[in-house]
């Protein structure tokens, strides 16, 4: 059958685009300039293509159009004169902050400038703060780098998750929320000798810990009730929720247990608790239980094994770990036994 070259390489890009699109989360739609044109009825046949194609983020996209349409219908309430001088300003503000971010950025922080004067204050306003919010999640086995609104680099491991507003307000303290792992090198802003002001300060809040820097390069890590602190550059000063503090130095690494309450340096490596950056495992004595749950909490894998003498046995070594495959010859190879992937389980058995 004959095809037209025009309509064929139509066909193509839209195939192209449509896998790209299935990589998108709610924010990377809320991003799209053609998104917020397809939700407000300016164009619809790719998108309604897309809809029909039932993508593997179908929810993902659902949910971004509910949110713009949330904005979009939100009904005018007239405020006074000095409030809408100060929304105003607090969005004009808001452009500049932003003016040196991506085109993409750029025309949705446009688009939500007109939205904002067909919807001032109350839903309207309300929306565009809370659009305003940025979240970062790595599946398992992907890693995550991102740039801060101040410049400042976190590499986000696997299996984790972090929060903080897209635009850091003047005078006020920069905050991230992180749920997993993390390794953070922190832009310095203080150029003087006077007390710390609260825009100078950098925290990460954890479960158990909120970690404060000025300007340095540490690893933060919360898994299975226990939080732990690397420092390789710099200081940190820890505070549990507890009341419990501790001020590190370079090289310090700390670890906060949630059985037993307690806030304490160890004597681990910070080169050990930070090598994943560089796709390394240092084992210096791990138990075999504590590889199987590196293995779930990186990879999503969960351990079968019938001998539970095996799980207390220690391992020695460094290896290079591009994926889960990685890890699991060495452990096959030092137990002498198969391991088995299935679905989302390894199950060791042994050799015959």
């Amino acid at each position: 059958m004959f095809i037209e070259k025009g309509a064929f390489y139509r066909k193509a890009a839209s195939v192209v685009m449509s896998e790209l699109y299935q990589q998108y989360n709610k924010q990377d739609f809320l991003d799209d300039d053609s998104f917020v044109r397809f939700v407000r009825g300016e164009q619809s046949d790719a998108w309604e293509e897309y809809v029909q194609s039932a993508p593997p983020n179908l929810r993902e996209f659902q949910a971004a159009r509910a949110e713009l349409q949330l904005l979009l219908t939100a009904k005018r309430i007239l405020p006074s004169a000095t409030a809408e001088s100060e929304v105003w300003e607090s969005i004009r503000t808001s452009i500049e902050q932003v003016t040196h971010q991506s085109h993409l950025r750029v025309v949705r922080k446009r688009w939500m400038v007109a939205a904002a004067a067909a919807a001032v204050l109350v839903v309207g306003i309300t929306a565009y703060f809370q659009l305003a919010d940025k979240k970062v999640h790595t599946e398992y086995g992907k890693l995550a780098s991102i740039m801060l609104p101040d410049s400042s680099e976190v590499l986000l491991n696997a299996n984790s998750t972090i929060s903080y507003k897209k635009n850091w307000e003047n005078g006020q303290p920069r905050e991230i929320w992180l749920n997993g792992e993390a390794y953070f090198e922190v832009r310095h802003l203080k150029q003087d000798s006077l007390p710390v002001s609260p825009s100078e300060r950098f925290i990460v809040h954890t479960k158990h810990l909120d970690v404060e820097v000025l300007g340095t390069v540490f690893n933060v890590k919360e898994r299975r009730g226990v939080t732990e602190v690397g420092l390789r550059s710099g200081a940190v000063q820890l505070k549990s929720h507890q009341g419990q503090q501790l001020l590190l130095q370079p090289g310090d690494v700390a670890r906060f247990t949630e059985t037993t309450q307690q806030l304490q340096r160890t004597t681990e490596e910070v080169n050990t608790v930070s090598a994943w950056k560089n796709k390394q495992l240092i084992m210096n004595n791990m138990t075999v239980q504590q590889i199987t749950q590196l293995l779930e909490d990186t990879y999503g894998y969960q351990s079968t094994i019938t001998d539970s003498t095996i799980l207390n046995k220690k391992i020695q070594g460094d290896i290079t770990v591009n994926n889960e495959d990685d890890i699991i010859f060495i452990l096959s190879g030092i137990l002498k036994m198969n391991i088995e992937k299935k679905d989302h389980m390894l199950i060791f058995k042994q050799r015959n």
